[in-house]
């Protein structure tokens, strides 16, 4: 790819949003300009795209341009900025850490490698977000195959975190419901209608840490609606299982032996973010990616709490019952560096289940597909055989 197949295939991809782009200064041996800026519509990238970093953490731009601008020096493509977001922290923040480590790897770099990656990263932040559903259930959609309902943490988490759980995409089709920001059992409705939407009697759900909660007040309510249950890394405490201090400590104190533990804790977080030390244990691997994605998840995090969990809470013994009684598959997914559940707690929660079993995923801690994603996706998968 040279550089002037670069800029028109960008062009390409920005016109749907009003793109137009002008050359600055060419570099002073010819071989590829300093400075190209794109311009965009923010007005059309807001319709077609409102979940994007660009959009989301810009505001008061209506009828502004959104400016994408290149910079280059001979063959070389040296930065490239999307709204004041790198394309790589954009796939970052929307969950897609493999693709922005695949964009990381070869950009800035030459343009024949760089132009490459530059594009297939900006076609997967343009792609516009699949929403569809009733009016009161939305839910989004990501990958092919049989639906598996995917429960966002958080809580109430906007799901784009998920990315595409780590290739599970390419196996089930991810059916992931918007979540207002309301109590758990007021969102058992929403579960519901996007069942009903899909047209399927019974369900497979995967629920990601708070999501538990509501997979199991959604259970407790509709028994005969869910097939197979995947919980992974869940929240533990709503379901009357006491915290596990000891246990905690004990992964606290070998993680912080880690070579490059204590220094990445240090990050300087996001503005809002709050405990950096317990976001950093929530995740294996750190790099720039994984900062990033981070970040998106402190955010009104004390807001969404108070909202889920208001009074009344669920009860304890009543999602319990519902545990004991469901004769489906359940797997209990928890990384091995995780402190919330510790391996103890997710034995206990999965032995409520009369075919519960845990699986224990080394080196990954509260976010394991990013850890492992190859070992995640079979153990998903294997769990949801009939």
């Amino acid at each position: 790819m040279t550089w002037d197949d670069l800029l028109r295939t960008i062009g390409g991809l920005l016109a749907p949003f009003g793109g137009s782009w002008a050359q600055g200064d060419v570099g002073a041996d010819g071989g590829g300009p300093s400075d190209v800026g794109f311009c965009c519509a923010h007005d059309l990238l807001a319709d077609a795209l409102p979940h994007i970093p660009q959009i989301t953490d810009v505001s008061g731009n209506e009828g502004g341009c959104g400016d994408l601008w290149l910079t280059g020096e001979g063959d070389h493509l040296l930065a490239a900025h999307f709204e004041g977001f790198s394309p790589g922290e954009s796939l970052a923040r929307l969950g897609l850490l493999a693709e922005a480590r695949r964009y990381a790897a070869c950009a800035p770099g030459p343009v024949d490698l760089a132009g490459p990656a530059l594009v297939r990263a900006l076609t997967l932040i343009l792609t516009p977000d699949d929403l569809r559903g009733v009016e009161d259930a939305p839910y989004r959609v990501v990958g092919d195959g049989d639906p598996l309902v995917v429960l966002p943490g958080g809580p109430v988490r906007d799901g784009h975190y998920l990315g595409d759980l780590g290739g599970l995409a390419a196996s089930r089709r991810l059916v992931v419901p918007v979540l207002p920001r309301t109590r758990v059992e007021d969102l058992v409705p929403v579960v519901e209608a996007v069942r009903n939407d899909l047209g399927l009697s019974r369900i497979d759900v995967l629920a990601h840490s708070a999501g538990a909660v509501l997979a199991l007040a959604y259970l407790a309510a509709h028994p005969d609606r869910v097939a197979r249950l995947v919980l992974m890394s869940p929240a533990v405490r709503a379901m009357g299982i006491a915290d596990d201090v000891d246990g905690a400590a004990r992964i606290v104190r070998a993680r912080r032996a880690e070579p490059g533990f204590e220094e990445s804790r240090k990050v300087r977080w996001l503005e809002g973010a709050t405990y950096p030390e317990e976001l950093r244990l929530t995740f294996g691997r750190w790099d720039d990616q994984v900062a990033a994605l981070a970040g998106t998840g402190s955010v009104d995090q004390g807001e969404r709490l108070a909202a889920y969990y208001a009074a009344p809470r669920p009860d304890p013994g009543r999602l319990r019952a519902a545990a004991t009684a469901f004769p489906g598959d359940v797997t209990v997914m928890t990384g091995r560096l995780d402190v919330g559940p510790t391996p103890r707690q997710a034995d206990e929660l999965a032995t409520l289940f009369p075919r519960g079993r845990v699986v224990e995923i080394q080196g990954a801690a509260h976010y394991p597909w990013l850890d492992a994603p190859d070992e995640v996706c079979r153990a998903v998968l294997s769990g949801l055989t009939p």
